[in-house]
């Protein structure tokens, strides 16, 4: 009897210890919950383009949990549509910006302060534009592989696409100069790197915009002359150089 007595003690006591490891388990869960930050009101916005910098997305603006890393789209273009002011778990004060890329397949909330507005390449649009209107007064025959050059043209990397590549501005002038070197070159090709010149005209450091001066003169000078060739490749030839250094 005393036994029995004795092991129902002593399941009981199993019972007991259980029950509160479990009470204490569930506890250490609550404590453990992701704390949200409060709300103080929301925003509209109008669409504005932006780029991040760093920190983190978050699915809603109580920010309770992180959807995206942003240094991983440092290079994508995000627009901004509403804001939200936010009060911290740490007590702070902040804005948060909700934002997506251009097929909402990026999207969620993140600190103001973690965005610079993106560059609109607005001078380097007009560049490409002017450029190639240019390209389009030569001689037929030079136009088709100079074309070539702005398949795939980025604004961002309109001045200077990198070593190897010739798709940019540079590479346009460069081979205007060299349509213009050939013995049978046709005058209008020859014209089109005095108009390149005058496009990029004043835009270079004082010692570059001088030299370009010098090169322009000489290559005014030689116009219906046997030397129109070579003064049109070596104007062009330093443009190319200088225009590469654009930003």
């Amino acid at each position: 009897m005393m036994k029995k007595v004795s092991k129902l003690i002593v399941s009981g006591l199993v019972a007991v210890t259980f029950g509160g490891a479990v009470l204490s388990s569930n506890a250490s869960d609550v404590s453990a919950k992701v704390r949200s930050a409060k709300v103080l009101g929301y925003n509209g916005l109008s669409k504005t383009a932006y780029n991040v910098n760093g920190g983190y997305l978050y699915s809603n603006a109580k920010l309770t949990k992180k959807v995206h890393n942003a240094k991983s789209f440092l290079n994508t273009t995000f627009y901004a549509t509403k804001s939200a002011t936010v009060r911290r778990t740490n007590g702070s004060r902040a804005t948060y910006y909700y934002i997506a890329n251009g097929s909402k397949s990026i999207r969620g909330w993140i600190w103001q302060g973690n965005l610079s507005k993106a560059k609109s390449y607005a001078k380097q649009k007009a560049d490409i534009k002017a450029m190639m209107a240019i390209v389009r007064t030569m001689n037929p025959s030079s136009q088709d592989d100079i074309l070539a050059d702005f398949k795939d043209m980025s604004p961002k990397e309109a001045y200077n696409a990198g070593d190897g590549q010739n798709n940019d501005l540079s590479s346009v002038v460069s081979d205007i100069g060299y349509a213009a070197w050939q013995d049978d070159a046709a005058p209008s090709d020859i014209q089109a790197v005095g108009q390149a010149y005058n496009l990029f005209s004043g835009r270079f450091s004082s010692m570059t915009n001088s030299k370009l001066a010098t090169l322009y003169d000489r290559f005014k000078q030689a116009q219906d002359t046997d030397g129109a060739p070579d003064a049109a490749h070596n104007l062009a030839d330093t443009l190319a150089d200088a225009v590469a250094t654009l930003q």
